[in-house]
Parts: C-alpha cells; sequence; structure tokens
C-alpha cells in the first residue's frame, strides 16, 4: 500500500506540473486544446519563442519536481504526507479537469449546416438586377436549386425587420437613408419599380414552406444597443412564426463582423451556425496577422467559416488560404460573380463563394 501511494505521488507530480501548467498557458494565451493540438501540427507558427518556451518549461518543471517528490517524501518514507499530498494532486488535477472541459465545449463546432460551393447574394440575381432581395429574386434561385442565401436585413421606423440592402439600394419611390419608411409603406413600394419587397417576418414564413432553405444575415450593424434591438426583433419574430420555433433558428447562420457581435449573441440567443465575415474587422494594413487572430478566435469558439472579399478588390492570397487550412476552416469569398475566377478559388481551396450569379451546378 505504501509502495503504491508512492508510486502515485510520482506520477500525480507529473500530470499535476504538466496539466496544471498547460492549463495556466493555455488560459493566458486564450488557447483551446483544440487550438493547441492545430499550433502543435503547424509547428506554433506566428506565435514567435515565448508561447513554445513555456510549453518546454513545463515539461522540465514537471521532470524537477518529480525528482523532489521522490527525494524528500518517498525516498526518507514519510508516508503520511505522501497520502496528503496525493489528495491535494488530485484535487488540483480534478479542477484543471473541470476548466478543460468547460474549455473544450466553447470550442466545440457548433455549425450543423453543410456548406455548399454558393450562397446567394441577396437571394441571387433576377432578371439580371442584383441586391433585390425580392419575392421574385427568391423564387427565381430557389427554382434553379440555390438552397443557401444571403439576405441584408434593416430596421424600419416602426421597428421591423425588412429585406433591403441599403434605404438608397434598390430605389424605391420616397425612401433613403433620410426618409427611413415604416414596414407598411416598405412592402407597399416596388423596388427598382418593379419587384416585391420581402418583410422578415415573410422570410420566416418562407423558411417553414420550404425546409431545405438555409438563410445568412447579413444585419449590418455592429454598436451592441443596435445589435440587441435588432437581433431581439428577429428573434421574437422567429418564435412567433406558425409551425416552430427552433426548426427556423437553427437554419439561420449569422454574419458576425468582430468578437465582441459574436459574444454578446452568443450568450443571448440560441443561433448554432455563425460565419465570422472579415471585411468590417481589417482596420489596419496587418492582413496576415488579423486573419490568424481571427481564425484562432474561430477555433476557440466553435466558428467554422470565415468569409472575406475577393482578391482582386480587397484581402485573399495564397497566405490566407494557408492559413485558414491550418486552423481547419472553410473559408468563403465575396461577391464573386466571373466563373473562371469561381473555379480558380475553389482550385486554390476556397470552400465556397457568395455569388449573384453562379450556381453549384455551375462548378
Amino acid at each position: 500500500m505504501k509502495r503504491r501511494n508512492s508510486a502515485v505521488a510520482i506520477v500525480v507530480s507529473v500530470l499535476v506540473i504538466i496539466i496544471g501548467g498547460m492549463t495556466a498557458i493555455n488560459w493566458h494565451w486564450k488557447e483551446s486544446w483544440k487550438l493547441f493540438w492545430y499550433d502543435l501540427r503547424n509547428g506554433f507558427s506566428g506565435f514567435g519563442w515565448l508561447y513554445p518556451s513555456a510549453l518546454a518549461a513545463v515539461f522540465v518543471l514537471a521532470a524537477l519536481w518529480s525528482f523532489v517528490v521522490y527525494w524528500i517524501l518517498v525516498r526518507k518514507k514519510r508516508y503520511r504526507y505522501v497520502a496528503v499530498y496525493n489528495f491535494v494532486c488530485l484535487f488540483l488535477l480534478a479542477l484543471c479537469i473541470v476548466f478543460n472541459v468547460k474549455n473544450a465545449a466553447a470550442s466545440r463546432t457548433k455549425c450543423i449546416w453543410e456548406p455548399t460551393k454558393t450562397i446567394g447574394h441577396s437571394f441571387g440575381v433576377v432578371n439580371g438586377d442584383t441586391y433585390t432581395g425580392s419575392w421574385e429574386a427568391f423564387e427565381e434561385n430557389y427554382a434553379r436549386g440555390r438552397r443557401v442565401m444571403e439576405v441584408d436585413i434593416l430596421l424600419t421606423s416602426d421597428n421591423k425587420c425588412v429585406l433591403k440592402h441599403e434605404w438608397d439600394v434598390p430605389v424605391q419611390e420616397g425612401i433613403s437613408e433620410e426618409n427611413v419608411p415604416d414596414e407598411e409603406t416598405f412592402l407597399n413600394t416596388k423596388l427598382d419599380g418593379k419587384y416585391t419587397p420581402m418583410s422578415f417576418e415573410q422570410l420566416c414564413g418562407l423558411m417553414i414552406k420550404y425546409p431545405d432553405l438555409w438563410v445568412v444575415t447579413d444585419t449590418k450593424y455592429t454598436q451592441e444597443d443596435e445589435i440587441r434591438e435588432q437581433f431581439e426583433i428577429m428573434t421574437e419574430t422567429i418564435k412567433n412564426t406558425e409551425g416552430g420555433h427552433s426548426e427556423i433558428l437553427d437554419r439561420f447562420i449569422v454574419q458576425v463582423y468582430n468578437e465582441q457581435m459574436y459574444e454578446f449573441l452568443q450568450s443571448q440567443y440560441g443561433f448554432k451556425t455563425y460565419i465570422f465575415t472579415m471585411y468590417k474587422r481589417f482596420y489596419t494594413n496587418d492582413t496576415v496577422g488579423i486573419f490568424r487572430d481571427v481564425c484562432r478566435y474561430c477555433v476557440n469558439h466553435g466558428i467554422e467559416v470565415v468569409m472575406l472579399k475577393h482578391r482582386r478588390y480587397d484581402n485573399y492570397s495564397e497566405e490566407i488560404q494557408k492559413i485558414a487550412d491550418e486552423y481547419g476552416l472553410k473559408l468563403y469569398i465575396h461577391t464573386v460573380n466571373d466563373l473562371d475566377a469561381a473555379e480558380e478559388l475553389l482550385d486554390a481551396g476556397v470552400a465556397g463563394i457568395c455569388t449573384d450569379e453562379i450556381y453549384d451546378s455551375d462548378l
């Protein structure tokens, strides 16, 4: 029994130092275990020397501490202290395990959407017109096989959510950024003089009617008070839709534009699928550094898809693609309407594109 306790003391000494030390280091660097395995596989690229050095120090300390325990407690046969020491170590191990299980749950992938090659931008093109978000655009694109569609959502003057890219685009007579309409006025005013506007409530009805329809939200706002107001209205509308609350909720793919927006939405609402969209996140010229930070954040928080602009206009590059691959993330590019460019992007490793004109069947 005494020998067994002594052996346990050596083992738990090593485990406490290694697991406890790595837990503390990962907490300091905001590193989940899932992210740690990616970093280990990638040779800690982008880290510099400090993090790997700290990990190495943990293993050295574990070896030294196990020797100290053996010399002070085991070799001198202080078995009573060995039993107390084992109890304390096992308690600390239990705390580390609880912390890491909670951390692992946060980083577990939440995405239940099977990504497609194309996402219809504002439903997609109709009669050569883009950005309409109209009934006609939905019907045209759904009939052509599109099942994942992005919509722009704005708030009317009477606090209702409607589908509109900007109040000035597409054109609606009497409606502008300076003259925001109520919902009734919006729905009764044709888009570009010919297309039928759609409310968010009507969109929810479509999602009940078509259970294979997935909707990517573009909600524009980034300030917490604006986000709160818009998403409270959206979730209340979803809740009141006849035919089921959670079933619709699970088919919304929410675009978030920064870390704070994700954390707020995740703490308040029950969405399961997110896309981290980069166009409002690149606020310095360090594109690669910012993108790597975002990828690490996505891994830590279970976000599976990142979206950014096409390289002809903005930020996509081979290095960006390599970083996304290193962290096991799917990369989408918007807005791509050239078929050759789309095929080139897919060949380079991009998972899909947001597009007005291209369909999965084209690729």
